[in-house]
């Protein structure tokens, strides 16, 4: 036991119920272990590290899918002291100049930035002090952690390109806009400023475009919430989607499960998705590099983290969910429930919002009936199905008027559905 470690912390940690509890008390260890002149005590419900009186680095156990530890200056707002702090390791995300968070997802990242994160805190720690700061030895003792998150949680993908803040607005769409969603983005009154961007990142060798929007002045964190379009992908509808969730407040990030940021025509979409919906693996894989995605994006608290998606983009939040994502919630809007891969029992762990339509044939009524006994086999914790009577398919969606075919804007759907995932935001970020 290292002469910094404390019996409240100890306590704590045998009581605690965290899916990453064995990679908490390796990384704690290692950071006591680095420097006797570090000291914890428990802080915001979790272990906090103190230099010099003041708490500095504090885990951040509200995340579940991840360990979070968060790199601040104590409890006390600083003023405006010219503090700057060269980050050589590259695991921070910084929120400010003095305030950032480090994410691990798996074992394995433990193992592979264990040195670097502790060579990060001892320099962080003494950022204001001006002490030289010697490499610290990082020599762990006691047993190895063990992986604890679920087996088909991929390994967070190395090679994702963070981009700058966005630009203000106006947004570069891929053609005017129409008149139905100018309106659409006009019934959310913008009564601050936001910031939009269109983003470049990469995964698995592929590079993935999307479009983000936030509020350009918050202080603090803000829930972030992943969109991902109908099957003709990056388009206009999800950028104003995302404008609209800013304009409320959120950190929104419009998605990419193609790659290339690719808009399709409505001739090469159902070829392109047919290939998701046949494989559920592969359309999972690729919702969980764009929420990695949205979990780097600067502002993000990753601890708030819903996913939506219409029509194609509802499915695929469906299937992120039954993947065991512990996001804080998903909803559906329009999207097919059905899917070659059930969940099986306690897959799904986080909360539900399915929004479809009574008249619907992409979602007629045993579908609706398969997927309830679905989640009633899987024991869901917790989920909503509401059915709007008389909305078709794409009822959410301004410019679909193709009654021949199942699929029509019904502007009272549209907007009953909207309330209902804004009840439920604030009842999961709450």
């Amino acid at each position: 036991m290292s002469s910094n470690q404390t019996s409240e912390i100890d306590a704590f940690l045998r009581g605690l119920d965290h899916p990453f509890k064995a990679q908490v008390a390796q990384l704690r260890l290692a950071v006591l272990q680095s420097d006797e002149a570090i000291t914890e005590h428990l802080k915001w419900n979790a272990p906090s590290f103190i230099f010099a009186g003041e708490d500095r680095v504090t885990f951040n156990l509200r995340t579940r899918d991840r360990v979070q530890i968060i790199l601040h200056r104590g409890s006390k707002v600083k003023a405006d002291d010219g503090f700057s702090f060269d980050d050589e390791s590259g695991l921070v995300s910084w929120v400010t100049g003095d305030r950032g968070t480090v994410s691990f997802h798996d074992q394995a990242e433990v193992d592979d930035r264990l040195e670097s994160f502790v060579r990060l805190v001892t320099r962080w720690v003494r950022a204001d002090s001006g002490e030289a700061v010697a490499a610290p030895s990082v020599k762990i003792t006691g047993p190895k952690a063990v992986r604890v998150t679920a087996e088909d949680e991929p390994p967070r993908s190395r090679d994702v390109i963070k981009t700058e803040p966005g630009s203000s607005m106006p947004v570069s769409y891929d053609q005017p806009l129409s008149d139905a969603l100018a309106a659409m983005l006009d019934s959310v009154e913008e009564s601050f400023a936001i910031t939009t961007a269109e983003l470049r990142y990469r995964a698995d060798g592929i590079e993935f475009g999307g479009f983000v929007a936030k509020p350009a002045d918050a202080e603090g964190l803000l829930p972030g919430v992943l969109i991902i379009s109908d099957w003709t992908g990056l388009n206009d509808h999800v950028r104003v989607r995302a404008q609209m969730l800013a304009r409320l407040g959120y950190v929104a990030l419009a998605g990419d499960v193609y790659g290339g940021g690719a808009h399709l025509s409505s001739q090469k979409a159902p070829v392109e998705a047919a290939k998701y919906y046949d494989d559920p693996e592969l359309f999972r894989a690729r919702m969980k590099v764009n929420l990695k995605r949205l979990w780097a994006e600067p502002g993000v608290d990753t601890s708030r983290v819903a996913v939506m998606g219409y029509c194609f983009g509802g499915s695929g939040a469906l299937e992120l969910a039954r993947s065991g994502s512990a996001v804080s919630g998903v909803v559906s809007f329009h999207g097919r429930l059905d899917t070659r891969h059930p969940a099986d029992e306690d897959d799904i762990r986080t909360r539900l919002l399915v929004l479809t339509g009574g008249n619907d044939p992409v979602v007629p009524d045993d579908s609706v009936v398969r997927f309830e006994n679905e989640l009633r086999s899987a024991k869901a914790p917790d989920w909503q199905l509401v059915t709007y009577s008389g909305a078709m398919h794409a009822f959410t969606l301004p410019d679909a008027n193709s009654p021949e075919f199942g699929a029509q804007f019904d502007a009272l759907a549209d907007y009953r559905s909207w309330i209902a995932m804004q009840v439920f935001f604030d009842e999961i970020f709450a």
